[in-house]
């Protein structure tokens, strides 16, 4: 997803934020980054899709269009030449239609098989602990109950919350018992692959509170006694700040 929002810094100039948000494709993880902090001309909606095309090109070597699903706040009709269709016969209009109503038969086996299992998810597990007692420092092993990747300890028979279940990783959950176990699609179908890389998606912003980050983070840089740095100097400061946790994530 696209995100993007615009503030006037301390030297007067008006800004464009830009950043976009996924799903690592390994799901380990749920990513906002940094792709601009780009000084505008003007704040027209023509400028404004121009300059995040730029940094999307600049970014992922293709459009907004190409490198998401969605764009927020989306400026649909500066937009709408690039999902323009080119001609269809009959005969490939013939095809979608039957590829549709396979779809959708397929869709009603998937989704009933995706409600029973989703109210089977285990969201507790036992887990083995090293517990060091007395002065001795003699150790044994204890088996505790606790939340799933977040190791709360919970009651065994205890009835959850959304308290217990608030720091959940789902996408871990979701990988586990879903994916994972399914890595030929013929239980779930494209159900995966439409919560989480889709506009549905459980890692979806919905907002550009995000980039709203990005215009404090820029004015922390840009203060009144540091209004002389160039755009670009600027930028990349922000950037590297913005996109810290990431760096470090592909580092590793």
């Amino acid at each position: 997803q696209n995100l993007h929002d615009g503030a006037t810094l301390q030297n007067h100039h008006k800004f464009l934020a830009t950043g976009v948000e996924f799903v690592d494709h390994k799901l380990q993880a749920n990513f906002a980054i940094c792709t601009g902090m780009t000084r505008l001309k003007d704040g027209r909606n023509i400028t404004v899709t121009s300059t995040m095309e730029t940094n999307s090109q600049r970014a992922f070597g293709m459009s907004v269009v190409k490198s998401s699903h969605s764009c927020f706040p989306f400026i649909s009709p500066f937009f709408t030449h690039m999902y323009t269709k080119p001609h269809i016969t009959l005969k490939k209009a013939e095809e979608e239609e039957k590829l549709t109503q396979s779809l959708e038969i397929e869709f009603k086996v998937s989704f009933a098989n995706w409600v029973a299992d989703a109210r089977k998810i285990q969201w507790k597990e036992e887990k083995t602990y090293k517990v060091v007692k007395g002065t001795s420092k003699s150790s044994t092993k204890e088996i505790r109950t606790v939340m799933r990747t977040t190791d709360i300890p919970v009651g065994k028979d205890t009835k959850l919350t959304w308290r217990e279940m608030w720091e959940i990783n789902v996408v871990s959950i979701m990988k586990e018992d879903f994916i994972e176990k399914d890595k030929d699609r013929k239980k779930y179908g494209w159900l995966p692959k439409m919560a989480t890389c889709s506009k549905g998606s459980i890692g979806s912003l919905l907002a550009s509170s995000f980039c709203e980050r990005i215009n404090s983070c820029a004015n922390q840089v840009l203060t009144l006694g540091n209004t002389l740095l160039s755009d670009g100097e600027m930028e990349k400061l922000v950037m590297c700040r913005m996109n810290e946790d990431f760096i470090v994530f592909m580092r590793q």
